[in-house]
């Protein structure tokens, strides 16, 4: 069995995938400000981040925890999961310029210690792949933030994208740009493409935790629940990691069953 982060000593046996749940979504926030607090406090230093209204509320507790110096993240490593073609860095849209208003800035991260893909290349092919170099260079992610999409998607793969892909340029689907359409007038306003972190990317942190609250994902977490690991649904990914956690209110997990391992 092959380990999935090059800078993991050894590999560690595959478990199943730990659902955590909790009543709000403020109870989900505070569980993994918890979690990143400790990994943080035990030496982490490279946070993989994703944007959209899930780890919003994450994040506000992790600066106020930083103002009352429980948690001091000012010297970690931000890496981002994905961004839109065709958005400036400075574009208020864009994502680069999300997690910097939202988190990087009030924690004092500095713009050189937020990664993301360079969009804007003109080899993006070559973009995508000095993106994974990068991570690569930071020693990899530590604890990636994941969200999931109605139609199970994780950062931009699509289903039916496949898992053998770093990061790569990602065509997003109507249903995906129909739910990112609140940053835009409308659906239609939304890129067609982005560059994205794969599937292979993303398992090489060393450790996962998908946030899934409301109503509108209970489906994709009922799903996720019993879905055997498949390019259909790349949230199923998950089960094949070492270390993934899936953290998730009332409404988000609905009552099915749980797959067996």
């Amino acid at each position: 069995m092959r380990c999935w982060k090059p800078h993991v000593a050894r590999c560690k046996s595959f478990r199943p995938v730990r659902f955590e749940r909790l009543r709000t979504p403020d109870e989900v926030a505070s569980w993994v400000a918890d979690r990143i607090t400790r990994v943080v406090s035990n030496g982490a230093l490279v946070i993989g981040v994703a944007t959209g209204n899930s780890p919003l509320l994450l994040y506000n507790m992790l600066i106020e925890r930083q103002q009352s110096r429980l948690v001091d993240l000012s010297h970690c490593q931000l890496v981002l999961l994905d961004e839109y073609v065709g958005l400036e860095p400075d574009d208020p849209r864009s994502f680069q310029s999300t997690i910097m208003r939202q988190f990087a800035k009030p924690l004092g991260i500095a713009a050189e210690n937020v990664h993301c893909p360079h969009v804007f290349a003109d080899d993006l092919v070559a973009a995508c792949r000095d993106f994974d170099s990068t991570i690569e260079a930071l020693g990899g992610v530590d604890v990636q933030i994941l969200g999931i999409g109605r139609n199970g998607h994780i950062a931009f793969n699509e289903p039916g994208t496949s898992w053998d892909l770093g990061t790569h340029t990602a065509h997003l689907s109507e249903i995906t740009r129909h739910d990112n359409a609140s940053s835009f007038e409308s659906s239609s306003g939304v890129p067609r493409q982005a560059l994205t972190q794969g599937i292979r990317t993303i398992l090489r942190a060393e450790e996962l935790i998908m946030i899934a609250t409301g109503e509108r994902k209970s489906a994709a977490v009922g799903r996720l629940r019993t879905a055997q690991p498949t390019t259909d649904f790349p949230a199923s990914a998950l089960w094949t990691h070492q270390h993934a956690t899936v953290v998730t209110d009332d409404s988000a997990l609905q009552a099915t069953p749980s797959r067996s391992r």
